[in-house]
C-alpha cells in the first residue's frame, strides 16, 4: 500500500467515510442513506484494489462515528448510542468491498479467457 495508487485509494476511502459522515448527520432520521455511501464507497474500493478488501470497508466504516463529528458538523458523541453506527455501517461496508472485489476477479478472469 506505499505505492501512489495505495496512497489514493486510502484517501479515497477517508473522503467516502467523511461524506458518509456527512450524510449521516444531516439525515437523523433514516440510517439508509448513509449505509447506502458506505456501500457504494467500498464497492469502488474494493473493485480497484482487491486485495485485502476488508481494509476499505474498515477506513469508511470507522471515520462515519470517527471522522464525521471532526469535519465541523453538529457533534453526536456525547450519546453512546451514536457509536452503535459503527457496527449498522460495517456490515454494507464488508458487503460492498467483497462484492467489488469478487467483480474484479470475474471479469478479469474472463479477460484471461478469451
Amino acid at each position: 500500500m506505499r505505492s501512489a495508487s495505495g496512497m489514493l485509494c486510502v484517501a479515497a476511502a477517508v473522503g467516502f467515510g467523511l461524506y458518509a459522515g456527512y450524510v449521516d448527520r444531516h439525515n437523523a432520521t433514516e440510517v439508509y442513506p448513509t449505509l447506502m455511501v458506505v456501500l457504494v464507497g467500498s464497492f469502488i474500493l474494493g473493485l480497484i484494489q482487491p486485495a485485502h478488501a476488508w481494509r476499505w470497508a474498515l477506513i469508511v466504516g470507522v471515520c462515519v462515528p470517527f471522522l464525521g463529528p471532526i469535519s465541523g458538523l453538529p457533534s453526536r458523541i456525547i450519546t453512546p448510542g451514536d457509536w452503535g453506527i459503527l457496527a449498522v455501517v460495517l456490515v454494507p461496508g464488508f458487503i460492498g468491498a467483497y462484492l467489488g472485489a469478487l467483480l474484479h476477479l470475474a471479469v478479469g478472469s474472463m479477460q484471461r479467457g478469451v
